[in-house]
């Protein structure tokens, strides 16, 4: 993972930590929108290719999450991306040697919880497909378990991020959190299916 390390300025006083997080990656998330909206999610190959780099993602982020205590559990949806792989005629890839127990929780989950709000912009685009195999492949797209996950995270999100000394660590960790993402697109690269 290629992620050149920021110094952010310190957050104003009066700025949630939420909003100092979408502040501060605004870039970040502006980059990683602009590469997976490459893919044509009402065609099968980009549908595929968008879930294997999700299912990589995920599968090294929400063990990490699952166990993280200061967080609500997380439920997985990897079983969701495998089923609708399954239609599309794919497979889940093989996982890369990577780690993320480095990251700050709080920062990582910013960025998955917050990816499944996105979800519901891609679903509309992905529901215009005319290809049956695509329009029964919406397991994942179609979820919305993480909305709760999402609302739990507010609290901590709410806080003045001024007042938290772990700011720097928990925007790092957004940050390398959307660049795993984007190396993940990266890894599962076009097949012809």
């Amino acid at each position: 993972m290629t992620l050149t390390t920021m110094t952010a300025p310190a957050p104003p006083r009066e700025t949630t930590l939420r909003d100092y997080l979408r502040q501060e990656t605004e870039a970040d998330h502006r980059k990683i929108d602009t590469a997976f909206g490459q893919l044509d999610l009402t065609k099968p190959n980009d549908l595929a290719h968008f879930l294997r780099a999700h299912f990589l993602a995920l599968s090294l982020l929400e063990p990490f999450l699952r166990n993280a205590a200061e967080l609500p559990p997380m439920d997985s949806r990897l079983h969701l991306i495998q089923a609708d792989l399954v239609i599309l005629g794919d497979r889940c890839p093989e996982l890369p040697a990577r780690e993320v127990a480095a990251l700050h929780p709080l920062g990582a989950a910013y960025v998955v919880a917050g990816s499944s709000l996105g979800q519901r912009v891609l679903r509309r685009h992905w529901a215009r497909s005319g290809d049956p195999d695509v329009r029964q492949a919406g397991r994942f797209l179609g979820d919305d378990s993480l909305t709760p996950y999402w609302k739990a995270l507010q609290s901590e999100l709410a806080q003045p991020s001024h007042e938290r000394p772990d700011t720097p660590a928990i925007l790092e960790a957004a940050r390398r959190t959307f660049a795993l993402y984007e190396d993940m697109l990266g890894l599962t690269a076009y097949r012809q299916l």
